[in-house]
């Protein structure tokens, strides 16, 4: 019984230190989906989440780094991605970005740099083409790619926005998605208190289960 427990309260501790995104624990890859609109007047009408992103450790060419993939297939219509945002858990001058395929845009970094209006400040900012509108260039759907060195895991991206002012937040990651309207989504860590419930109802069970065998 005594053992039980304590493997119970492990798993509470495991899920507290682990609870911004579950992905991130012990894996080689984390990935977001940004499926919330907290500012905007009317939400992409595809389906959920609008946008994905995933970092996974990787060697292209000898070199070793965390590959990034930004899809937007879930956008329909004439709804494009201008600026999408991330965090970075590490040191920023260590990081370089080569485009690998997809849709090209420019990358600029900073500890706190760049303000998604309302969600608070991000290190990373990928500008997408936005000239005349929606063009041949401009991220409507499919993959961006890019390898980025200097980064030694994916789960260094697992960190939140900082907040300012009255922002909303913190966030994972916030891209900008224009259309007819206009709407800033983003990808919400998982509540610390749901891991922990869920944690707990597990080891409940566990417990129920050896009674009534004994």
């Amino acid at each position: 019984m005594k053992r039980l427990y304590l493997w119970c309260v492990v798993g509470l501790l495991m899920a507290g230190l682990f609870s911004i995104n579950p992905s991130a624990v012990f894996a080689s890859s984390i990935t977001f989906n940004l499926n919330y609109m907290y500012t905007g007047t009317e939400k992409p009408r595809g389906e959920t989440p609008w946008l994905t992103v995933t970092f996974v450790d990787t060697t292209v060419d000898g070199t070793a780094g965390v590959l990034l993939t930004m899809n937007a297939d879930n956008l329909v219509g004439d709804e494009f991605v201008t600026n999408w945002y991330f965090n970075f858990g590490g040191d920023l001058d260590t990081l370089t970005f080569k485009y690998i395929s997809g849709t090209s845009a420019s990358v600029s970094q900073g500890s706190n740099n760049f303000e998604a209006p309302g969600g608070g400040l991000f290190d990373i900012l990928f500008s997408f083409n936005t000239s005349n509108g929606k063009n041949s260039n401009s991220f409507t759907g499919g993959d961006s790619v890019y390898l980025i060195t200097g980064a030694t895991s994916a789960q260094l991206f697992n960190a939140l926005s900082t907040p300012k002012g009255s922002s909303n937040g913190p966030f994972l990651s916030v891209a900008h998605v224009q259309n007819n309207a206009s709407a800033h989504i983003a990808a919400t860590p998982i509540p610390a208190a749901a891991w922990l419930l869920g944690s707990g109802l597990v080891g409940l069970l566990g417990i129920r289960m050896r009674r009534r065998r004994g």
